[in-house]
């Protein structure tokens, strides 16, 4: 399903896409439809592969050696 909207866009940009658009036999608006799949789904996979961050990171590296901690120095004794 399509809805109508209203952008203001910078003037480059739009014929730098009107451009792309007639280079590909497309429309503008399957131009701009693509573009805002690609960044929507680029964004949602990062989102999705966030990094840890150091406070998560040193919560689990203190639950691990917790959990393991006498196993491991067991078996560094070896």
């Amino acid at each position: 399903m399509l809805v109508k909207t209203t952008l203001r866009l910078k003037e480059n940009l739009k014929k730098a896409a009107e451009k792309r658009a007639i280079d590909e036999g497309k429309s503008l608006q399957d131009v701009f439809n693509k573009a805002l799949e690609d960044y929507v789904s680029r964004n949602q996979t990062q989102a999705e592969t966030k990094t840890v961050s150091d406070r998560e990171f040193a919560k689990l590296l203190k639950k691990v050696n917790q959990q393991y901690g006498p196993a491991l120095r067991k078996l560094a004794k070896l």
